[in-house]
């Protein structure tokens, strides 16, 4: 989990941070505690830092009522789409924030099952709701009422009556103005009246002739979806529980798929009976493509790897797949050995690189080179242009319609990203968020492309100047070892020749030459060994044996500092096994390890050295209180 989290580099943290919904990614397990936010997005709805809920619980936020509807989201099968409910959040001033909270449910491999949340803010649609809700229940206490207003008519001045009249023809201007789909029905599912869009849309020219109609009297459709609507009005008629924002997906004439927001609300006599049903349509296709891109672009960023590349293409495919279009191309400049050339990524994970004039030439992308600025572009008929012989795309597909744009980069570059389709469709302000939702995606891992070159070119610098001192540490090492070893000789033919006629004094200043030497020969041998390493070149000298002797010889080299530390030692070891290694460089480790261990531990310390085997492996265990 804390590897997923670490991937989340800073650029597409940048994007999370200019979403309008909050993303939050959670432990599957209770206490469901927060693992990422994107801190900008939740401080300025809620008011919370990043520290305020990071390591914390999730149920935190929640009142008691939103509890309940989130443990009834963790119930539902969301292992094959995202599963929804609206649930309010408490913010860090305890207000109650309405938010409609999706929850997808992923496993990064071999790590912990994960939620990832995105909660919409839907505060004021909540607010818009209860304002409905208000004026349903005017209206109902205003049908109770209807026989009594007949009746006042009679005894009320006329100027009432008018005003109730004014108020009426208002009510059915609005109604018939709104862009939603309004009738409503009685109880045997005959239609009793309608907005003037909704009567348009089934066919008529004004409402009065819908009037007496049934469902299957307007829709050329199949019993099963016939039988589906009026189960669906049966719900409603006989338990008499209103359906709010219920998702429906209808088909077009042209097989077009259409997402609707519908309500069902049950009609009431004076006598509290359920007599009718009131029922709207809210059309939001374009709505739920814009929610599809953002969950879309969410799941992306979690699977965004260090392969700059593969998460471009996968950017392509999106795009490709939001906007349905045939085939999407990214094309961008380059050089090599002092040759131009432009590489063009493709979304079927297809990469070729053609010279620049050819490219001008030859291909229809070159046209968005001509442009100076980054508007989105609309081409028609591309298939009766010049390139239609010599663009291999167009010919391979057939292609007609470009959509697509430049993208500016620092250097002042330009890049090209377009979707291309072999059929003609209108293009929605969806489909313009869409492109510009990937061209700056696009934009930033193309930023992070530029650094990795440049961090590359770093790091062979640097691996040079690394040699050269390896170089430098193997050539300097052999050379103090020349006249040390001169100096060692010549101390040793001293002691030896002249050891009668020197006196205890001069004889120590020999013994401390000596020892110097053999002092500075360990420093340079030490080096040696450091710079073979490093060049790949040190030679072990493995032998099998026992370990025990060497920790217990380890130990004793090192018993004086021990007791000038007044440490105590306790040893758990194996003396009974034996594994092939180098005895000089386990020495070395040894005492490394020991000596800092008795250092660095305060002195009256208890240090424990113990062996033993994890499956093929012998472990050598040093621990202190230090």
């Amino acid at each position: 989990m804390n590897d997923l989290i670490s991937r989340i580099s800073e650029e597409e943290k940048y994007i999370l941070e200019k979403l309008d919904e909050l993303i939050c990614i959670i432990i599957s397990k209770p206490p469901f505690t927060i693992k990422y936010i994107n801190e900008k997005v939740f401080y300025q709805k809620l008011k919370y830092k990043r520290h305020d809920l990071i390591g914390k619980s999730f149920l935190n936020l929640l009142d008691n009522i939103s509890l309940s509807k989130f443990r009834l989201l963790l119930n539902e099968d969301i292992l094959i789409k995202p599963s929804t409910n609206e649930i309010q959040l408490k913010s860090k001033n305890n207000d109650l924030i309405w938010f409609e909270v999706k929850l997808q449910r992923f496993r990064k491999e071999g790590g912990l099952l994960s939620y990832l949340l995105s909660l919409k803010d839907i505060s004021k649609l909540k607010t818009l709701q209860l304002k409905f809700e208000e004026r349903e229940k005017k209206v109902q206490n205003l049908t109770k009422s209807i026989p009594e207003i007949r009746f006042w008519k009679l005894f009320t001045p006329k100027k009432y009556e008018e005003a109730l009249q004014n108020s009426y023809e208002m009510l059915q201007m609005v109604i018939n103005n709104i862009p939603q789909f309004i009738f409503w029905k009685d109880d045997k599912h005959t239609y009793l009246g309608s907005n003037q869009s909704y009567a348009e849309f089934v066919g008529f020219e004004n409402n009065i002739a819908l009037v007496g109609k049934k469902d299957e009297d307007l829709f050329n459709l199949k019993e099963e979806k016939l039988e589906e609507l009026r189960i669906k009005e049966e719900e409603v008629l006989n338990y008499g529980n209103p359906q709010y924002h219920q998702i429906e997906y209808w088909k077009s004439e042209h097989q077009d798929i259409i997402v609707y927001d519908t309500n069902r609300i049950p009609l009431k006599d004076s006598q509290n009976k359920i007599v009718g049903i009131l029922v709207t349509y809210e059309d939001i296709t374009e709505k739920k493509k814009y929610e599809n891109l953002i969950t879309e672009l969410n799941l992306n960023f979690l699977k965004f790897s260090t392969n700059i590349r593969k998460n471009i293409n996968l950017l392509l495919k999106t795009c490709k797949q939001l906007l349905n279009a045939d085939i999407v191309l990214y094309a961008r400049n380059n050089a090599d050995q002092n040759e131009n050339y432009v590489e063009i990524l493709s979304s079927e994970d297809k990469a070729i690189k053609i010279q620049e004039n050819k490219f001008k030439d030859e291909y229809f992308l070159s046209k968005f080179l001509k442009k100076n600025d980054d508007f989105i572009y609309n081409f028609s008929n591309i298939d009766d242009s010049k390139f239609k012989k010599t663009d291999p795309y167009i010919r391979k597909d057939k292609l007609k319609i470009a959509y697509g744009r430049l993208i500016f980069a620092d250097d002042n570059s330009k890049d090209i990203i377009c979707s291309f389709f072999s059929k003609n469709n209108e293009k929605t302000e969806q489909d313009q968020l869409v492109l510009l939702l990937i061209s700056d995606a696009i934009e930033i891992e193309k930023k992070r492309w530029e650094v990795n070159k440049h961090l590359k070119k770093q790091n062979i610098k640097l691996n040079q100047i690394n040699h050269l001192k390896t170089e430098l540490f193997s050539r300097v090492s052999h050379e103090l070892k020349t006249p040390l070893i001169s100096i060692k000789g010549y101390t040793e033919l001293l002691s030896v020749l002249y050891q009668s006629e020197m006196n205890q004094e001069k004889l120590s200043i020999i013994e401390r030459i000596d020892k110097g030497c053999s002092r500075l020969e360990r420093i340079i041998n030490k080096l040696l060994e450091g710079s073979r390493l490093e060049q790949g070149k040190l030679v072990l000298d493995i032998e099998k044996g026992l370990i025990s002797p060497l920790i217990k010889r380890s130990i004793d080299e090192l018993k004086g500092l021990i007791k000038a530390r007044n440490h105590h030692i306790t040893l758990d070891i194996k003396d009974d096994l034996e594994f092939f290694f180098d005895p000089d460089k386990i020495s070395d480790v040894l005492e490394n390890l020991l000596s800092n261990s008795i250092k660095y531990t305060p002195s009256g310390g208890d240090i424990k050295v113990s062996t033993y085997l994890q499956k093929d492996e012998f472990i050598i265990k040093i621990k202190d209180n230090g």
